[in-house]
């Protein structure tokens, strides 16, 4: 069984070396849609589908999809 894991870790970490990790800012996001201004914000992996954006200052914020 351990062998069959170790196997698949290693296919895995190989065939998708270079995968990242995308995180949340917490903080970031709260400001957002708590007050609509998050300059130079980071809002890699945020969910913003269904947020009431209109009007937000977003000027200089990172949003990287796919990454």
């Amino acid at each position: 069984m351990r062998l069959k894991i170790f196997s698949a870790v290693l296919v895995f970490t190989t065939v998708f070396p270079n995968l990242q990790a995308i995180a949340e800012n917490i903080q970031h996001t709260q400001k957002l849609l708590s007050s609509k201004q998050c300059p130079n914000c980071e809002l890699t992996g945020v969910g913003l589908v269904l947020a009431s954006l209109q009007g937000a200052n977003l000027e200089g914020a990172v949003r990287l999809v796919g990454h």
